[in-house]
Protein backbone atom coordinates (compact mmCIF):
# COMPACT_ATOMS: atom_id res chain seq x y z
CA UNK A 1 0.00 0.00 0.00
CA UNK A 2 1.47 3.59 -0.70
CA UNK A 3 1.99 6.06 1.42
CA UNK A 4 -0.69 8.44 0.13
CA UNK A 5 -3.58 5.52 0.05
CA UNK A 6 -2.63 5.12 4.11
CA UNK A 7 -2.93 8.59 4.90
CA UNK A 8 -6.43 8.81 2.42
CA UNK A 9 -7.63 5.45 4.71
CA UNK A 10 -6.59 6.86 7.73
CA UNK A 11 -8.41 10.32 6.98
CA UNK A 12 -11.34 8.49 6.38
CA UNK A 13 -11.35 6.41 9.18
CA UNK A 14 -10.74 9.42 11.57
CA UNK A 15 -13.62 11.39 10.24
CA UNK A 16 -15.94 8.35 10.50
CA UNK A 17 -15.13 7.54 14.23
CA UNK A 18 -14.94 11.31 15.01
CA UNK A 19 -18.25 11.29 13.64
CA UNK A 20 -20.12 7.74 14.72
CA UNK A 21 -18.76 7.70 18.42
CA UNK A 22 -20.57 10.96 19.14
CA UNK A 23 -21.02 11.19 22.21
CA UNK A 24 -18.63 10.00 24.33
CA UNK A 25 -15.16 9.64 20.86
CA UNK A 26 -12.57 7.92 22.46
CA UNK A 27 -9.94 10.66 21.87
CA UNK A 28 -6.79 8.13 22.27
CA UNK A 29 -7.84 6.66 18.98
CA UNK A 30 -8.29 9.58 17.33
CA UNK A 31 -5.43 11.15 18.47
CA UNK A 32 -3.52 8.12 17.12
CA UNK A 33 -4.71 8.25 14.06
CA UNK A 34 -3.87 11.78 13.35
CA UNK A 35 -0.18 11.49 14.85
CA UNK A 36 -0.10 8.08 12.14
CA UNK A 37 -0.76 10.59 9.14
CA UNK A 38 1.33 13.38 10.58
CA UNK A 39 4.16 10.82 10.34
CA UNK A 40 3.60 10.57 6.72
CA UNK A 41 3.31 13.60 5.91
CA UNK A 42 6.78 14.26 7.80
CA UNK A 43 8.75 11.44 6.64
CA UNK A 44 7.16 12.74 2.93
CA UNK A 45 8.78 16.07 3.65
CA UNK A 46 11.78 14.63 4.59
CA UNK A 47 12.40 12.74 1.04
CA UNK A 48 11.45 15.76 -0.61
CA UNK A 49 14.33 17.52 1.40
CA UNK A 50 16.90 14.59 0.76
CA UNK A 51 18.37 11.58 2.37
CA UNK A 52 20.87 11.92 5.57
CA UNK A 53 23.59 11.27 3.19
CA UNK A 54 22.48 13.12 0.33
CA UNK A 55 22.93 16.14 3.33
CA UNK A 56 26.39 14.54 4.11
CA UNK A 57 27.23 14.73 0.51
CA UNK A 58 26.52 18.31 -0.21
CA UNK A 59 28.15 19.73 3.10
CA UNK A 60 31.33 18.09 1.85
CA UNK A 61 30.98 19.47 -1.58
CA UNK A 62 30.59 22.95 0.16
CA UNK A 63 33.25 22.29 2.90
CA UNK A 64 35.51 20.97 0.20
CA UNK A 65 35.34 23.99 -2.21
CA UNK A 66 35.72 26.68 0.63
CA UNK A 67 39.02 27.21 -0.68
CA UNK A 68 40.21 30.58 -2.40
CA UNK A 69 37.96 33.81 -2.21
CA UNK A 70 38.35 36.03 -5.41
CA UNK A 71 38.02 40.22 -4.34
CA UNK A 72 34.25 40.31 -4.29
CA UNK A 73 34.46 37.74 -1.57
CA UNK A 74 33.21 34.79 -3.06
CA UNK A 75 34.87 31.13 -2.76
CA UNK A 76 35.79 30.59 -6.59
CA UNK A 77 36.89 26.94 -5.23
CA UNK A 78 32.92 26.90 -3.80
CA UNK A 79 31.49 28.48 -7.23
CA UNK A 80 33.61 25.36 -9.17
CA UNK A 81 32.35 22.49 -7.64
CA UNK A 82 29.41 23.25 -7.07
CA UNK A 83 29.46 23.63 -11.15
CA UNK A 84 30.97 20.74 -11.38
CA UNK A 85 28.04 18.90 -9.44
CA UNK A 86 25.02 20.73 -11.56
CA UNK A 87 27.06 19.28 -14.45
CA UNK A 88 27.25 15.79 -12.94
CA UNK A 89 23.50 16.19 -11.66
CA UNK A 90 21.95 16.54 -15.19
CA UNK A 91 23.74 12.86 -15.76
CA UNK A 92 21.19 11.35 -13.42
CA UNK A 93 21.15 9.37 -10.93
CA UNK A 94 23.24 6.28 -10.00
CA UNK A 95 20.18 4.48 -10.10
CA UNK A 96 19.09 6.25 -13.55
CA UNK A 97 22.73 5.33 -14.91
CA UNK A 98 22.95 1.97 -13.83
CA UNK A 99 19.71 1.39 -15.94
CA UNK A 100 20.68 2.93 -18.97
CA UNK A 101 24.00 0.64 -18.34
CA UNK A 102 21.71 -2.42 -18.32
CA UNK A 103 19.91 -1.32 -21.49
CA UNK A 104 23.10 -0.91 -23.06
CA UNK A 105 23.21 -4.93 -22.94
CA UNK A 106 21.81 -6.26 -26.17
CA UNK A 107 18.62 -8.81 -24.82
CA UNK A 108 16.57 -10.97 -27.18
CA UNK A 109 13.24 -10.26 -28.23
CA UNK A 110 9.95 -12.42 -27.82
CA UNK A 111 9.10 -13.14 -31.43
CA UNK A 112 5.41 -14.17 -32.25
CA UNK A 113 2.97 -14.14 -34.85
CA UNK A 114 -0.41 -12.32 -35.57
CA UNK A 115 -1.55 -14.56 -38.87
CA UNK A 116 -1.36 -16.92 -40.55
CA UNK A 117 -0.06 -17.54 -44.30
CA UNK A 118 -2.22 -19.50 -47.03
CA UNK A 119 -0.66 -22.65 -45.69
CA UNK A 120 -1.69 -22.42 -42.39
CA UNK A 121 1.16 -21.24 -40.71
CA UNK A 122 1.91 -19.07 -38.04
CA UNK A 123 3.71 -15.77 -39.49
CA UNK A 124 5.79 -14.59 -37.16
CA UNK A 125 6.04 -10.81 -37.71
CA UNK A 126 5.80 -9.24 -34.49
CA UNK A 127 8.41 -8.73 -31.53
CA UNK A 128 7.91 -7.33 -27.81
CA UNK A 129 10.71 -5.57 -26.55
CA UNK A 130 12.03 -7.32 -23.74
CA UNK A 131 12.71 -4.36 -21.13
CA UNK A 132 9.01 -2.45 -21.67
CA UNK A 133 7.00 -4.88 -23.33
CA UNK A 134 5.51 -2.67 -26.40
CA UNK A 135 5.12 -4.52 -29.43
CA UNK A 136 6.58 -3.92 -32.85
CA UNK A 137 6.38 -5.45 -36.76
CA UNK A 138 9.70 -7.98 -37.69
CA UNK A 139 10.08 -4.86 -40.53
CA UNK A 140 11.50 -2.61 -38.14
CA UNK A 141 13.89 -5.54 -37.36
CA UNK A 142 16.74 -2.99 -38.19
CA UNK A 143 16.28 -1.21 -34.83
CA UNK A 144 19.38 -2.01 -32.72
CA UNK A 145 17.26 -0.26 -29.56
CA UNK A 146 13.79 -0.28 -28.98
CA UNK A 147 12.61 3.04 -29.72
CA UNK A 148 10.29 3.63 -26.43
CA UNK A 149 13.05 2.29 -23.93
CA UNK A 150 16.47 2.52 -25.41
CA UNK A 151 16.86 -1.51 -24.47
CA UNK A 152 19.44 -3.10 -26.93
CA UNK A 153 17.69 -5.66 -29.26
CA UNK A 154 19.98 -8.70 -29.78
CA UNK A 155 18.80 -10.28 -33.41
CA UNK A 156 21.29 -13.24 -33.43
CA UNK A 157 19.22 -15.88 -33.00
Amino acid sequence: MAENEAKEILAAHYEFLRESWKPYPDIKVLDAIKVAISSIDKIQQYRAIGTVEEIKDILQIISDGQDDVDESGISTGLLHTLLEYAEYKKIGTVDECREARERRIPKIPDIWGDGYDNEGNMIYDMYDCPNCGKSYEMEYEEYKYCPSCGQAIDWSE
